[in-house]
């Protein structure tokens, strides 16, 4: 199970103080809101994931998603797979409600886990949760998901890909992770401020050196970079450690609202 905290933050809220207190990277302490906060109930153990943090920045605050995004068997979570596609709908959206999520209908609208709002492919899950391994879970910032507006040929049109940075990482050193993960499509944009990543059948790269709003300039046999190794780990700071058992016990006093999972 997921819980969920839905509540509109301002410097005036004691427990915003407490959050950025125990070190959640991404939440402010300034008037802007923070709209949206999930973590997990139950804090894996022993070799099970650890939590991955993934935010995205909306027009009406800061939406962020705290949890381990694959069981301990290493299969994606099914309530982490509903709240990431939540977090990746087309922007401009607002967020659905617990009470809208439970009684939406997807036997009727296979594909989609709230009224516009698609399912994302299950396995970007582990890419997310090797990604945050790679780089010491520093938390993951959502720039682009689902895009219904995208041509049929995009994977964002269907829920396969993501477009994403990492919080105090070179994208560089985003991208260069990313090389590593087969059956995967990594496309670099060195004019842009994002690293995009997909779900397909074999690993694919490219390079595509337009700007924001300019055609693309695609690279010619543009080669993968040499992902990193054991023996050449990329140096990244290293993340607050979130401590879930005292977020739950600063925010006791706190009203959450269950989402049972699916």
């Amino acid at each position: 199970m997921w819980v969920f905290i839905s509540q509109c933050m301002s410097r005036s809220h004691p427990w915003v103080f407490a959050l950025a207190a125990l070190g959640i990277p991404g939440l402010a302490v300034a008037d802007a809101p923070v709209t949206t906060v999930f973590f997990t109930s139950d804090a894996p153990t022993g070799t099970c994931p650890p939590a991955v943090i993934v935010r995205r920045q909306m027009g009406d605050g800061d939406e962020e998603l705290v949890g381990p995004l694959l069981d301990c068997d290493g299969l994606p979570r099914p309530e982490a797979l509903r709240d990431l596609s939540v977090l990746a709908r087309p922007r401009g959206l607002p967020a659905p409600s617990p009470e809208a999520l439970e009684a939406f209908d997807a036997g009727s609208n296979p594909g989609f886990v709230a009224e516009g709002i698609r399912e994302l492919h299950p396995e970007l899950l582990d890419r997310l949760q090797r990604l945050r391994a790679a780089l010491d879970g520093r938390p993951i910032e959502i720039v682009s998901g689902y895009r219904p507006e995208s041509a049929a040929t995009s994977r964002h049109h269907h829920g396969r890909a993501l477009d994403l940075r990492v919080q105090g990482v070179e994208r560089e050193q985003v991208r260069d992770v990313l090389a590593g993960f087969d059956r995967s499509g990594v496309g670099w944009y060195p004019n842009s401020t994002f690293v995009h990543l997909d779900v397909r059948d074999r690993f694919t790269y490219w390079v595509d050196e337009s700007a924001p709003g300019e055609p693309p300039r695609y690279v010619r046999g543009a080669v993968p970079p040499t992902p990193p190794t054991a023996d050449s780990p990329i140096a990244v700071p290293p993340a607050p450690t979130i401590d879930l058992d005292s977020l739950r016990a600063t925010l006791g006093a706190i009203r959450i609202e269950p989402i049972e999972s699916p």
